[in-house]
């Protein structure tokens, strides 16, 4: 009989903690790392004491060279998204089950960098061109679903993570040659370009499910 009471007392602090349930009329403002959305701010409002709303902006910028088929590509990404979402506290504590959608207006965009002779290579291939661009753009709503805890819903700073998944953020390549008519009008060239395009994107579609972590600090009102 002691063990029984003693495991309802237990029960009952771990998924219902009144002082924390009678104080989530406060809004939550949190300062956030998210890979791979960026880094940035969120803010949640609570409707009433087992569900609120969120939303949030995370931005990030890289410059970084790749190297693809033996091709050194000049990248440049830049990281814009917006989160928009519901949050369900089922056990009346800091535990969440999330369920959104992430717009995204980031972008991927990328040069070509051309050897001494003024070449690039594509699937073995030399070429002389005068430039080569790359872009990269991403789907601009994706589903999102996840859970998350917070150490502390009463007044004060908490500790605050996340982890989630992506639904399909599919994204899409395109590419620009500049080069001499001659060379823009060979089948070869073109069968090249239109390979390394597909390899690309074979790649990207791959990325259908993506995991999202998020890890920060917030502040209740």
């Amino acid at each position: 009989m002691k063990l029984k009471i003693t495991a309802v007392a237990l029960a009952s602090l771990m998924f219902l903690n009144p002082a924390q349930a009678d104080e989530r009329e406060y809004g939550m403002l949190s300062a956030k790392v998210v890979a791979p959305l960026g880094a940035g701010l969120e803010y949640e409002y609570p409707i009433n004491q087992k569900f609120g709303v969120s939303g949030g902006f995370y931005v990030f910028g890289i410059n970084k060279t790749l190297n693809q088929d033996n091709q050194d590509i000049d990248l440049n990404l830049k990281l814009n998204n917006i989160k928009i979402a519901g949050h369900y506290y089922p056990f009346y504590n800091g535990f969440n089950l999330q369920g959104g959608f992430i717009i995204n207006n980031s972008k991927l965009t990328g040069s070509a960098k051309l050897d001494e002779n003024g070449k690039i290579d594509l699937k073995g291939k030399e070429y002389s061109i005068d430039s080569a661009d790359v872009t990269i753009d991403f789907r601009p709503v994706s589903p999102y679903l996840g859970i998350g805890y917070k150490s502390n819903l009463t007044k004060g700073f908490a500790f605050t993570g996340d982890l989630g998944l992506l639904i399909s953020p599919s994204a899409k390549v395109s590419s620009n040659i500049y080069a001499s008519k001659e060379i823009l009008e060979l089948e070869e060239f073109k069968q090249n370009k239109a390979e390394a395009e597909s390899d690309a994107q074979e790649l990207l579609d791959k990325l259908s499910v993506l995991p999202v972590i998020s890890l920060g600090v917030s502040y209740k009102f």
